[in-house]
C-alpha cells in the first residue's frame, strides 16, 4: 500500500531559490525511437549467402534396395521375371514369400536400454580475473506514478533488501521499495527543497562512523549556469514500522566548481563520507571531490576515464555522458545511456577517488529508454538499474 506523507511547510535550509532544470527526458519518446532506429541498422545481417552455381550433374543416388544389396545390375524394376514356358513356378524359392502360418514369431526385445553415459553439461567458467555478472532480468517494477523521472537509487544498508529511490527535478522526499519494488512509503526532507536531485547513495555518515546515511545529490545543472550544488544527508531511518512520519531533517554541504559550473548527475561517497561527483560532459567525464562534508570549492582529480560504449544508440543523440553512479569498496559502478562500466581496484582498501586509474570494462546492461540510476546490491552481490518513463526495476547478479 502507498503511504502518502505530508510535507511540512517549514523554512528551507538553502537560500537558494529552487528553480527547476527540466531534464533530457522531454526527449525520452523520441530518444527511445532513435535507440531502436540504430539497433535494427546495426544489428547484423542474418541472410545466409546463396550457394554457388554447380556445373557437376551428379550422378543419381542409388534407390533403396540397391542400397541394402537386395538388387542386381539389370533387375526389373518391376519385380523378378515371369518363370519360362512349362516351368514349374515353385523352382523360384528364391522369391517364394514363406507360408505364414510356418513363419517364425520375432523374438521378443529383451535387450536393457543401455545406460546414459554422456557427461553432464559444465556450468560456464567465468575467466573474467574481475569477475563475471549473468545477462540482465528484470525482477519487478515501482509506481511510475509516483516517480515518473527516476534519477536516483541506492540500496539500503540498515534495511536489508529495501531501495532508496529519488525522483528526477525539484525533490524533497525519497522513496522506500521493497527489494521487487513495492512502495513502502516517503521520507520527507525537512527544510530541503532540492532544484534538481540527480542520484542518491547509502555510505557511513562520516570517518569511522557506525551509522550509515542516505545521500541526497542536488547537482544537476542542465544550462551550466548553477553557483552552486548541494549534498544533502540524513540518517537511514529503520523501516521496521514503515516510513517516519514526520519530515526528517537533514544537513547539507553546499559546494562551489574550482572553475565553471557544469551538469552532472552521477553522485559516489566513500567509506569516509566523502562526496564524489562524476560531471555529465560529453565524451569527457570528469571527477570532482569535496575536500570534506561541508561547505566549500570542489576539487578537479581529472577525467573519470569512461571508455565509449561498445554499441552506441541514444549516445549518439543525447552524447556519451555519464547519468549515474554507485560505489562500494574496491569497485564503481558508471551508468550512460548506452551501457554501464565497472573500475575493480587491485586493492580492495583503495581510496573511492582514485578509481579512474582501476582497471575498467563494459558489463551487461538492460535496454532502457533513458538509464540515470544504478546501484550495487548491498552485498556486492550485482547491481540494479532503472529508468526514467519506465518502472521496470532491472537486475544484474554476479555469476563467478
Amino acid at each position: 500500500m502507498t503511504s502518502v506523507v505530508a510535507v511540512a511547510q517549514r523554512p528551507p535550509m538553502d537560500a537558494e531559490m529552487p528553480t527547476w532544470e527540466p531534464s533530457v527526458s522531454k526527449l525520452a519518446a523520441v530518444a527511445a525511437i532513435a535507440v531502436l532506429a540504430v539497433a535494427c541498422s546495426s544489428a547484423p545481417a542474418t541472410t545466409a549467402p546463396p550457394a554457388p552455381a554447380s556445373t557437376t550433374v551428379p550422378e543419381p543416388s542409388p534407390g533403396p534396395l540397391a542400397r541394402s544389396g537386395g538388387a542386381t545390375p539389370g533387375a526389373s524394376p518391376r519385380g523378378p521375371a515371369p518363370p519360362a514356358a512349362g516351368e514349374d513356378p515353385r523352382s523360384h524359392s528364391d522369391t517364394a514369400a514363406p507360408s505364414p502360418d510356418t513363419a517364425a514369431p520375432a523374438a521378443p526385445d529383451t535387450a536393457a536400454p543401455a545406460p546414459d553415459t554422456a557427461a553432464p553439461t559444465a556450468s560456464p567458467v567465468c575467466t573474467d580475473p574481475l569477475g563475471c555478472y549473468a545477462a540482465p532480468e528484470m525482477i519487478g517494477s515501482y509506481d511510475f506514478g509516483a516517480v515518473p523521472e527516476a534519477s536516483g537509487l541506492a540500496a539500503s544498508v540498515r534495511n536489508p533488501g529495501v531501495w532508496w529511490l529519488l525522483d528526477d527535478g525539484p525533490a524533497t522526499q525519497v522513496w522506500a521499495l521493497t527489494a521487487t519494488g513495492e512502495t513502502i512509503g516517503a521520507v520527507v526532507l525537512d527544510g530541503f527543497r532540492a532544484r534538481d536531485a540527480e542520484d542518491l547513495a547509502v555510505a557511513p555518515c562520516g570517518p569511522a562512523a557506525q551509522e550509515t546515511c542516505v545521500y541526497v545529490a542536488d547537482i544537476g545543472d542542465n544550462r551550466a549556469r548553477r553557483d552552486r550544488v548541494r549534498i544533502a544527508r540524513f540518517p537511514e531511518p529503520d523501516l521496521a514500522g514503515g516510513v517516519p512520519e514526520d519530515p526528517v531533517a537533514v544537513a547539507v554541504a553546499a559546494l562551489t566548481y574550482p572553475d565553471l559550473p557544469v551538469d552532472a548527475e552521477a553522485l559516489l561517497v566513500g567509506q569516509d563520507g566523502v562526496p564524489l561527483i562524476v560531471t555529465k560532459e560529453n565524451g569527457a567525464a570528469r571527477l570532482l571531490a569535496a575536500p570534506a562534508f561541508a561547505d566549500g570549492t570542489l576539487v578537479d582529480l581529472g577525467p573519470a576515464g569512461v571508455p565509449p560504449p561498445r554499441r552506441p544508440a541514444l549516445s549518439r543523440i543525447v552524447g556519451d555522458v555519464v547519468t549515474a553512479g554507485d560505489g562500494r569498496p574496491g569497485r564503481v559502478l558508471l551508468r550512460t545511456y548506452d551501457h554501464v562500466v565497472e573500475y575493480v581496484a587491485p586493492d580492495s582498501g583503495a581510496p573511492l577517488s582514485t578509481f579512474p586509474s582501476w582497471p575498467v570494462r563494459e558489463v551487461p546492461a538492460p535496454v532502457e529508454p533513458q538509464s540515470e540510476a544504478i546501484a550495487y546490491l548491498a552485498d556486492g552481490t550485482g547491481y540494479a538499474t532503472v529508468s526514467e518513463g519506465s518502472g521496470a526495476l532491472w537486475l544484474v547478479r554476479r555469476s563467478d
